[in-house]
């Protein structure tokens, strides 16, 4: 049930309306983990992916291949069929699992550990990029800010100034009027 919520809320925030939706890192993780999980990369002698052990993604299979992600995004388990791949070779379901000591071909769940240690690496993880991106648009802007706000600082001292100019002119018109009319 954790990858089935894990993948569910993802989709929800990466998806138009989520919050995540421009993320890309995010997707691509999201369709490493899927990959592996739905994939043959860690095959066996006796077991090609997760499916031939019992765990599948729900109306997924060789005969029914789907582009849809409400079809990618579930797994599902069967109890019987795991037990049975279990009982047939207990040495190979480990080894598509968690590989095997000195093996190049990782199991499923190192590869997966691999791509979220990758990912969430305090110097080059996902979020430290991100967070280091992020910090780089918001000096950005506040560069801009600055910017903007010392335009914006001329501007109303050359009004000010205008504004002066125009008074004075008008205080003198005045006093020209007033001394026009007292002649």
């Amino acid at each position: 049930a954790s990858y089935n919520d894990m993948m569910t809320n993802i989709d929800k925030q990466i998806s138009a309306s989520g919050s995540l939706n421009k993320e890309t890192t995010l997707k691509l993780i999201r369709d490493q983990i899927r990959s592996i999980m739905t994939g043959s990369g860690s095959a066996t002698a006796s077991f090609r992916n997760l499916d031939a052990i019992g765990i599948k993604v729900s109306n997924a299979s060789a005969n029914n291949v789907s582009t849809s992600t409400s079809d990618i995004t579930t797994l599902t388990f069967d109890k019987e069929k795991f037990y049975s791949a279990l009982k047939t070779s207990s040495y190979d379901m480990k080894k598509l699992l968690v590989g095997e000591d000195g093996d190049d071909n990782k199991g499923i769940f190192h590869q997966i550990e691999d791509i979220i240690i990758k990912n969430t690496d305090y110097s080059t993880g996902y979020f430290n990029t991100a967070k280091a991106s992020y910090a780089n648009q918001i000096s950005r802007l506040n560069t801009k800010i600055k910017k903007a706000n010392a335009s914006v600082e001329k501007y109303k001292a050359m009004l000010e100034n205008k504004f002066k100019t125009m008074d004075m002119l008008i205080a003198q018109i005045n006093q020209q009027y007033s001394t026009f009319l007292t002649n």
